[in-house]
């Protein structure tokens, strides 16, 4: 399918695809342009082997509008240096706060690059897998999962409409193209996604118990769920919820600080604590 060629070479410097009639060169060009992923040389290879064998180098934005021979193969190779988002998109994890659009005055509403570091390795994420990002607000996860599982499937769901339009924004500047953005309210708006082998719960929206009751249920044998808290007693909540429920869970606080340049000179700037939960099914 054109969603998986498209997918394959977003992740790579280099690549070759062999076309057919459901995958064109022109077409393929079109989603990679509408993706904004246009730092490629193209080489367009047409009846190679044969008397009339043609190669042609070109843009996306040429071979978006190419007329070519039924039998060929493209190859694609990166531009370095671009634009911001390709040289970003060789990052797999740590992205700089700062790459992420915020709300203006709700700057700090954003999980935090330390903190992104410590969610992600207790999810245990594998190329494969379908994550939940529930109240995924700027998508600062979202965008990162999608980078190490370029052949699963991210759902950032989201209910605020302000929050929403920025998540949209970020995933289409920083997202491996495999982030579907759901706009509703958790638990509802989980209803149709199909059953995730990953949770991450970002926020609930005051309904944690119904929130966390549907992940339990449909979380798939062997999934993890990871859950964050500035409240200890939401933390305390959320770890009844799952206990109840079987899930095998821990607890652990995360402080982090950096230091930053004052007046007086450097000084460490801590970071609001936070409660992680991480639960497994068995």
């Amino acid at each position: 399918p054109l969603e998986e060629v498209v997918r394959g070479v977003a992740a790579c410097d280099k690549a070759c695809v062999l076309t057919s009639g459901s995958t064109q060169p022109n077409q393929l060009a079109r989603a990679l342009l509408g993706l904004g992923l246009g730092d490629w040389e193209v080489f367009l290879c047409e009846n190679l082997g044969f008397e009339d064998e043609r190669i042609s180098k070109m843009g996306l934005e040429e071979l978006a509008k190419a007329n070519c021979s039924p039998l060929n193969l493209l190859i694609f190779k990166r531009v370095r240096g671009a634009d911001k988002k390709r040289e970003s998109a060789d990052i797999l994890l740590g992205l700089e706060d700062e790459e992420f659009l915020r709300l203006p005055g709700r700057e700090g509403m954003i999980t935090k690059r330390e903190l992104r570091a410590v969610v992600l390795s207790r999810l245990q994420l594998k190329p494969g897998d379908v994550l939940w990002d529930v109240g995924a607000g700027s998508g600062a996860i979202s965008v990162e999962a999608s980078r190490m599982m370029i052949w699963g499937e991210v759902y950032a769901v989201e209910r605020d409409a302000a929050f929403v339009d920025l998540l949209r924004k970020n995933v289409a500047r920083l997202a491996h193209p495999n982030v579907h953005v759901v706009e509703g309210e958790a638990p509802g708006a989980l209803e149709g996604l199909p059953e995730p082998d990953a949770v991450f719960l970002g926020g609930t929206g005051g309904r944690l118990r119904e929130i966390l009751s549907l992940c339990c249920k449909r979380i798939r044998p062997g999934g993890r769920l990871v859950a964050n808290f500035v409240s200890p007693a939401r933390a305390v909540m959320a770890m009844e919820i799952l206990e109840k429920t079987g899930m095998d869970t821990e607890l652990f606080l995360f402080q982090g600080a950096r230091l930053k340049e004052t007046t007086g000179g450097e000084l460490l700037s801590a970071h609001n604590p936070v409660l992680v939960i991480s639960a497994c099914k068995e």
